[in-house]
């Protein structure tokens, strides 16, 4: 129950949040996930769905950026922080029906740490809708941590205490993800930050 709220402290904290991050390696994994899997230049559209604090912003290169997430106190707090990139904008909306909404205004979809706050049938409608938003040319990238029979015992501890309630298994990530993008790679990653834990990353 108290690291239950310690947690949620932390989380729900911007600022605290940021700095936490940055301890643990986060910047680092910023600068791997873009260079080996997002793979941006300065043409691409990125919509980035779920975006939260829109850490990975500073390590991307793009013709512009949305990021759209429901809490409103994330997009007022990036709003602020990233206010001197004209070519970055911030919604707070349900992303669902911005997806619906903006259909083909974008070539590269990013939904970083947000798919285990989501449930299987709500996800799987989210990735149809992705899948039908995108150009032929498009693609999706996402990371989310991952539960291995052999998992470290802090990396499975941290996914027990996940504010998300929807944390998988490998097994169950790649039965859900490829029932919608069958074509689409996966990597499994111990070592992106400086901590013990396990990320599965989606991408083409």
């Amino acid at each position: 129950m108290l690291l239950n709220m310690l947690i949620n402290a932390v989380f729900g904290n911007s600022i605290a949040y940021k700095a936490l991050r940055g301890l643990a390696g986060g910047n680092r994994a910023s600068k791997i996930l873009v260079g080996d899997y997002i793979k941006c230049d300065k043409n691409t559209r990125i919509l980035d769905l779920c975006c939260g604090t829109s850490d990975i912003l500073p390590y991307l290169h793009f013709k512009d950026y949305t990021g759209v997430d429901s809490s409103n106190k994330h997009i007022k707090h990036n709003k602020k922080r990233f206010k001197k990139i004209n070519n970055a904008s911030f919604i707070a909306a349900d992303v669902k029906k911005y997806l619906k909404e903006n259909k083909a205004c974008f070539d590269t979809v990013l939904i970083l740490g947000g798919m285990h706050h989501i449930d299987d049938e709500a996800l799987t409608e989210l990735l149809n809708e992705i899948k039908e938003a995108l150009p032929p040319e498009g693609k999706l990238v996402t990371i989310d941590g991952c539960y291995e029979p052999k998992i470290h015992w802090f990396a499975k501890l941290q996914l027990d205490y996940d504010r998300g309630h929807h944390v998988r298994t490998k097994e169950a990530w790649l039965e859900l993800f490829f029932s919608v993008f069958p074509d689409y790679k996966y990597a499994i990653r111990k070592n992106l930050i400086y901590i013990p834990y396990n990320h599965i990353i989606f991408y083409k």
